[in-house]
C-alpha cells in the first residue's frame, strides 16, 4: 500500500467540511442557499464547533469563555442566574441550539412574571371589590411600618455608629448628647406626621377600619402617637358603633382602650351605646369580656340600669335606676334595687313575664358557658334565689360541669354555684367532682370558692368519690401542718367536723349556702304543688269526659300524664312576701306525684360517718394533728381544728371512728407534751405552754367539755407528781386550765380530782369565780 501524503489528508479534511455544510445547510436553512442561509450556516457551524471543543475540555477554554461572556449580555438576568446556579449551565444552552435556545428560555420567563403579576393584579382587584377598604388598608399598611419601624431604625444606625468608630480625641459628650435629642425630637415628629397622615385617611371610616385585622393595629398606633383632638375623634366615631366593635375579634382591643380612656363623667353616654345590647354581648364570647369591663367600671345605679335588661324590654325603655332605689320621696335607699325587691313592687300576673326574660337570656349563657363576667353572677344568683325548685333544676341541668369552675370565685357565683348543686343531679355533681380533680387545695384557699368544697361535702352521695377527690388531696397535703393552717382551708375540715357552726362558719358564708332543711321544704313544696294541680285536673277530666266510669278508671293515668303536663305549661309563677315561689310550675320536669330535684338521699350523719369510719378520714386527722400537737396548741388556725379532735366532732363522730384506745393514746400525747414545755421552760416564759395566750385557753375548753381529756391531762400531767403539780400551781394562768379540769361534766372524776388536790382546789374555783365576777362587773359598767 503506497504512503498517504499530505495533500491525501488535506482533501479529507475538506471533504469532511463539505459534508458538515451539507448537514447544518438542510436543518438550518431548508435546502435554500442564498446569504442568509450562507450565514446561518457559518454561525451554526461556528456554534457547532465551540459546543465539540467544550464537551472535549469539559472546564472550557479562556478564549471561548470570553466569547460566552460577550454573547451572554443580550441575555435576561434570569438567564444569567440560571447559569451562574447551574455549573453545566452553559452545555445546556448549546444542547438545546446555541443563542437561540437561550433567547426561547428568557422568553418563557419573561411570560411566567407577566403571568404572575397579572394573577396578583387579579387577585387585589377581587379582593377589592369583596372589601371596600381593602386598598385604603394596604397603604395604611405602608405608612404604619414606617411609623413604626421609625425609632428603631434611628436607634440602631446611631448606635451602630458610635460603636464601629472610636471617640476621636477633642470630641465633647455634649455635642454627643445633642445630637440624641435632635435625633430624638425629628423622630418624634416623623412619628406624628405619620399618624397625621394615617388619621386624614381613616377619617370618618374608623370603625369600619378596626374591624380588620392590619386595621385594628393601624388605629391603635393612631391613638398612642396622634394628639389629643385626633384621639377624641378617634373616639367619637368608634363609640356609637360599641357595641359592633365589641363583638369583634380585633375591633374588641379598640373598645378596652375606650373604656380605660373615658372619664367618670363621660361614663353614662358612653353606656347609652350599650342599651339594650347587654343581654346580646352576654351571650358571644368576645363581647362577654368587653362587658365585664363595661360593668367593672360602671357605678351602683348604673350596673342596676345593665342588670334590668336581663328583666326584659320594658326594663331597658322605661325602668329608671334612681327612682327604683328610693323607697319613699324623702329618703333613698343607696343599695340598688333586687329582683325580689321589684317583683315585689310589681302584680302577681307580671311577674311570671319577668322570670320567663330572664330564663330566655340567661339560660343560653349557661349552655354556652360565658359564666366569667360578674353581671352573669349577680343577674343568675338573684334568678335562683327568687325561684323554686324546678327552676333552680332547669338552670343547674343547663350548665356543663366545667364551667362551675369559672364561677365561684365571686361572692354572687359561689351562690349560684352551691344552689345549682343542691339541686344537680347526682351525675352532674360527680362531673363536677371530676373537674376539680387535682384543684381541690387550690380551691379550698379561695375566699368564696371553698364554700362549694362544703356544699359538695353536704350533697354527694357518693361517699367513696367524695374520699378519692377531695378528702385524699386534703390528706396529701398534710391536713394539721398545712390545710388546718390556711384560713379558709380549715373550714373545710371544720365543716366536716361541724357543720353550720356560726363561730367556724361566718354568717356571710352560710349566707352563701342553702341549709338541708331549707332544701327539703322547698322539695316538699313543689310534689304537694304537683299533687294538688294533678288533683284538680283530674276532676276537669272526670267532668268533661262522657264515657263510661270503667273506661275513665282505664285511661286515668294517661290523662293525668298528658293533662298535668299542659296545665304545667300553662300555670303562672307567683311569689309570696318573702320572694318565694307560693305556685311554682315545678311539674313542668315531673311525671306524676315522683318529683326528683336531684336532693342528696343520705342523711348528713350518715355521710359523715361514712367519710371518717369507713374511709379512715378521722384515723388520717387523728395522726396527723398527734405530729403537730405542740405547734397547734399555740396557732390561732389550727388551735380550733385540735379542739375540735379532741372533744370528738359533732356527735362524737371522731371518737367512735378512731376508737378508745387510738384516742387515749392521742390524749396522753397531748399531756406529754404539755409536761415537756412545763419542765424545759421557766414559769415566765412565752415557750412555757402554761404561759401561751392560745394554748391556755385551747386547754382549758377542751378540758371542760371533754371529760375523757381532762382525766387524762389530770392524772398525766397536773397531778402526775407534787413537783409537777407545784409547777402548775405556780403559774398563774395555769390556775385557768385547772379550773377547766374541775369543771368538767363528769361529776365523780370532779370529786375524786378535788379530794386529790386537797385546799388548793377549792381556793383556784374561788380564785377563778372571783375573776369571772369581776370582769362582768366592768363589761357592765363600760355599757352603762
Amino acid at each position: 500500500m503506497p504512503r498517504a501524503t499530505k495533500s491525501a489528508g488535506l482533501n479529507a479534511k475538506a471533504k469532511r467540511k463539505e459534508r458538515r455544510e451539507e448537514k447544518f445547510n438542510n436543518k438550518g436553512g431548508g435546502g435554500g442557499g442564498g446569504e442568509g442561509g450562507a450565514a446561518t450556516t457559518g454561525k451554526t457551524f461556528e456554534d457547532e464547533e465551540g459546543g465539540n471543543k467544550q464537551k472535549k475540555k469539559h472546564k472550557g477554554n479562556q478564549h471561548e469563555d470570553k466569547d460566552n461572556n460577550k454573547k451572554s449580555k443580550n441575555t435576561s438576568s434570569s438567564f444569567k442566574s440560571s447559569n451562574a446556579s447551574n455549573g453545566n449551565g452553559d452545555k445546556k444552552a448549546w444542547k438545546s441550539g446555541g443563542i437561540g435556545g437561550g433567547s426561547g428560555g428568557f422568553k418563557k420567563t419573561a411570560s411566567s412574571q407577566q403571568q404572575q403579576q397579572t394573577q396578583s393584579q387579579s387577585q387585589s382587584q377581587k379582593q377589592g371589590f369583596a372589601k371596600p377598604n381593602f386598598q385604603l388598608i394596604e397603604e395604611l399598611v405602608l405608612i404604619f411600618e414606617k411609623l413604626r419601624q421609625t425609632k428603631d431604625s434611628s436607634k440602631t444606625k446611631n448606635g451602630g455608629g458610635n460603636r464601629g468608630k472610636g471617640k476621636r480625641a477633642g470630641d465633647d459628650d455634649d455635642d454627643d448628647d445633642d445630637s440624641d435629642n435632635d435625633n430624638n425630637s425629628r423622630d418624634a415628629g416623623k412619628k406624628k406626621e405619620y399618624a397625621t397622615l394615617i388619621y386624614s385617611k381613616t377619617k370618618g371610616k374608623i370603625p369600619e377600619i378596626a374591624n380588620n385585622h392590619k386595621g385594628s393595629r393601624i388605629v391603635q398606633s393612631l391613638l398612642k402617637y396622634g394628639t389629643e383632638e385626633q384621639i377624641n375623634s378617634v373616639f367619637a366615631e368608634c363609640a356609637p358603633k360599641l357595641a359592633i366593635l365589641a363583638k369583634s375579634l380585633y375591633g374588641n382591643f379598640l373598645i378596652r382602650k375606650l373604656i380605660e380612656k373615658t372619664k367618670k363623667e363621660d361614663y353614662p353616654q358612653l353606656l347609652q351605646n350599650v342599651k339594650g345590647q347587654v343581654t346580646s354581648l352576654a351571650r358571644h364570647p368576645i363581647g362577654s369580656q368587653i362587658l365585664e369591663h363595661l360593668y367593672h367600671s360602671a357605678k351602683g345605679e348604673q350596673r342596676a340600669q345593665m342588670q334590668a335588661e336581663f328583666y326584659g324590654g320594658e326594663f331597658v325603655h322605661f325602668s329608671n335606676a334612681s327612682a327604683m332605689t328610693k323607697k319613699d320621696g324623702k329618703n333613698a335607699n343607696k343599695e340598688p334595687p333586687t329582683l325580689k325587691d321589684i317583683l315585689l313592687q310589681k302584680p302577681a300576673m307580671q311577674r311570671q313575664n319577668t322570670l320567663k326574660n330572664i330564663s330566655r337570656s340567661i339560660l343560653p349563657i349557661l349552655e354556652k358557658g360565658l359564666v366569667s363576667p360578674l353581671i352573669v353572677h349577680k343577674v343568675l344568683k338573684e334568678y335562683l334565689l327568687v325561684g323554686g325548685a324546678s327552676l333552680r333544676a332547669e338552670a343547674a341541668n343547663s350548665i356543663a360541669a366545667p364551667a362551675f369552675l369559672r364561677l365561684f370565685h365571686t361572692r354572687e357565683g359561689a351562690t349560684a354555684t352551691n344552689v345549682m348543686l343542691s339541686y344537680a343531679g347526682a351525675k352532674q355533681r360527680k362531673q363536677v367532682l371530676k373537674a376539680l380533680k387535682t384543684q381541690v387545695w387550690r380551691v379550698s384557699q379561695d375566699e368564696c370558692a371553698h364554700s362549694t368544697i362544703m356544699t359538695l361535702i353536704d350533697c354527694v352521695d357518693d361517699t367513696n368519690m367524695l374520699n378519692k377527690i377531695i378528702l385524699q388531696e386534703l390528706k396529701s397535703e398534710d391536713i394539721a401542718g398545712i390545710v388546718c393552717e390556711h384560713k379558709f382551708g380549715k373550714r373545710v375540715i371544720l365543716h366536716l367536723l361541724r357543720p353550720r357552726l356560726n363561730k367556724y362558719s361566718p354568717p356571710n358564708l352560710q349566707m352563701m349556702m342553702l341549709s338541708p332543711e331549707e332544701i327539703h321544704q322547698s322539695v316538699e313544696a313543689a310534689k304537694a304543688l304537683v299533687k294538688t294541680l294533678q288533683k284538680q285536673q283530674k276532676k276537669i277530666n272526670r267532668h268533661d269526659n262522657d264515657g263510661d266510669d270503667g273506661e275513665e278508671e282505664i285511661e286515668d293515668d294517661e290523662i293525668l300524664k298528658d293533662s298535668s303536663n299542659k296545665k304545667s305549661e300553662g300555670n303562672k309563677r307567683k311569689l309570696n312576701s318573702d320572694g318565694g315561689s307560693d305556685s311554682e310550675e315545678d311539674e313542668e320536669e315531673a311525671e306524676g306525684a315522683d318529683v326528683n330535684f336531684g336532693v342528696a338521699k343520705k342523711s348528713e350523719q350518715q355521710r359523715r360517718l361514712e367519710v371518717f369510719k369507713q374511709y379512715g378520714f378521722a384515723e388520717a386527722l387523728v395522726k396527723s394533728c398527734q405530729d403537730n400537737i405542740d405547734r397547734m396548741l399555740r396557732s390561732k388556725e389550727s388551735g380550733d381544728v385540735l379542739y375540735e379532735v379532741i372533744i370528738g366532732g359533732l356527735d362524737d363522730v371522731v371518737y367512735e371512728s378512731c376508737g378508745e384506745g387510738k384516742m387515749n393514746a392521742f390524749y396522753e400525747r397531748i399531756a406529754e407534751v404539755v409536761t415537756e414545755s412545763v419542765k424545759s421552760a421557766k414559769a415566765d416564759e412565752e415557750d412555757n405552754l402554761l404561759e401561751n395566750f392560745f394554748s391556755t385557753r385551747l386547754l382549758r375548753r377542751a378540758a371542760q367539755d371533754c371529760p375523757r381529756f381532762a382525766k387524762v391531762l389530770f392524772d398525766s400531767s397536773i397531778c402526775a407528781s407534787s413537783s409537777l403539780q407545784k409547777k402548775w400551781l405556780s403559774v398563774p394562768h395555769a390556775e385557768k386550765i385547772i379550773a377547766g379540769v374541775l369543771s368538767c361534766p363528769d361529776e365523780k372524776f370532779v370529786t375524786e380530782a378535788k379530794a386529790k388536790m386537797g385546799a388548793d382546789a377549792d381556793a383556784i374555783l374561788a380564785k377563778v369565780i372571783a375573776i369571772k365576777e369581776k370582769h362582768r362587773d366592768n363589761a357592765a359598767k363600760g355599757k352603762a
